[in-house]
């Protein structure tokens, strides 16, 4: 359902008139056709993450990338910590013209974005080291999202996918002793989205629904006594602190969309969205440098993370590859109407996926480090560092087509 706002007719009025001469989404005859003939913008970018964040890293390289492909004619002006809005009005914000650009997380929006929602439960099939997970799974989702019946989903919220990624599959970090099932059944556990919860349970976990900048005080508190996130958020929040206890279960990962207000896109010269489209693999590229910078950080004799119960994952992490082989099997069956062949849709993820990682595996030379021990981990954690991943851009653009 389109929607629009003072905010949207303010949008269409700065950047409607210096894209096309009227509101943004119209086609007048003065419409730019190129990035020599438009005038500069700003765009409006409002995304949940804190600046230093991965996400917000790899945004700005995405950025940085366009604004130079341009010559300076498309700029952005950031807004983090969801200043502008909370992750779960990212659609009203962005459609409705609050922002022009932002990352919209499924999870919250299973009811507007089913098809996106349900997509989020074919993750778990990832590899779970690092950076082959992200890298295969970005690639994937991204492809995925740019299929005629997702965008028709993002386009009835007046929003065009510009790139989506994923995260490393999730780890479990909690204030006490959390390695085996009997440590964890009855702890609480901070998570984002429903997607998760089957392999919360299935760790005799309980659930909690908290916004990132509530989880320290949270653990602080006694609140929850675990979270399922990501090493970066870990890191940025400084959970470690509070919460010393550190296993990296395999817990699927999370899906962020960037999303442009439909109207600005539109109004955009074809190459400079060609730009854009093309900047993807930077984006990725930009996320993960972040995340391995920092677990080499982390995880270095000197890091803060040296001090952390690195806990063995085998017990924990058997119980979450059995809910995560349940979910896959029930998916085809549970798919929204948007979604002509879910077997088949299942199918080519898994095929784009494994294509994606045979990039590093085989074009790259890299194999999947060891995750059978603490110790082992800890190393791929630390070396994940020296991974080349302007090869990587190279390879993929290639690939993909792209400049």
């Amino acid at each position: 359902m389109r929607r629009t706002t003072r905010a949207a007719i303010a949008v269409c009025t700065a950047l409607g008139a210096a894209l096309a001469g009227g509101c943004a989404g119209s086609t007048p005859g003065g419409a730019a056709t190129s990035t020599e003939t438009m005038e500069p913008i700003t765009i409006t970018v409002s995304d949940l993450a804190n600046e230093h964040h991965s996400t917000a890293v790899g945004l700005r390289t995405w950025a940085d990338e366009v604004t130079a492909r341009t010559g300076g004619k498309v700029r952005f002006e950031y807004f983090w910590s969801g200043s502008l809005a909370p992750g779960n009005e990212a659609l009203d914000a962005l459609g409705g013209g609050l922002a022009q650009l932002g990352g919209v997380i499924p999870d919250y929006f299973d009811q507007e974005l089913p098809t996106a929602q349900w997509f989020t439960g074919l993750l778990g099939v990832l590899s779970p080291a690092s950076p082959h997970g992200f890298l295969q799974g970005s690639l994937a989702a991204d492809e995925f999202f740019k299929q005629p019946a997702v965008e028709a989903e993002f386009a009835e919220h007046n929003l065009k996918v510009v790139s989506a990624a994923v995260t490393e599959p999730y780890s479990l970090l909690c204030t006490k002793p959390s390695e085996t099932l009997a440590q964890t059944t009855g702890l609480r556990a901070r998570t984002a989205g429903a997607t998760r919860n089957a392999e919360l349970a299935a760790l005799g976990l309980t659930a909690v629904n908290l916004p990132p900048d509530d989880v320290y005080d949270g653990m602080q508190r006694g609140v929850i006594d675990c979270t399922v996130a990501a090493k970066s958020l870990m890191s940025t929040y400084g959970l470690w602190e509070v919460a010393p206890y550190f296993t990296p279960v395999g817990i699927t990962p999370a899906l962020r969309v960037n999303a442009m207000n439909l109207d600005v896109w539109n109004a955009l010269p074809p190459d400079v969205q060609k730009v854009m489209m093309d900047a993807v693999p930077t984006y990725i590229a930009g996320i993960v440098r972040a995340e391995l910078d920092a677990y080499a950080k982390l995880f270095g004799p000197d890091g803060p993370a040296a001090k952390v119960h690195l806990q063995n994952p085998a017990e924990l992490g058997e119980h979450v590859r059995r809910a995560q082989a349940e979910r896959l099997t029930g998916l085809a069956a549970h798919a929204p109407a948007t979604i002509a062949d879910p077997a088949d849709e299942v199918r080519r993820f898994r095929e784009s996926a494994a294509a994606w990682l045979a990039v590093v595996l085989d074009d790259m030379g890299v194999p999947e480090p060891r995750l059978d021990t603490p110790e082992a981990i800890r190393a791929s954690f630390v070396e994940g560092a020296a991974f080349d991943l302007d090869r990587w851009v190279e390879l993929v653009r290639a690939k993909r087509g792209g400049s």
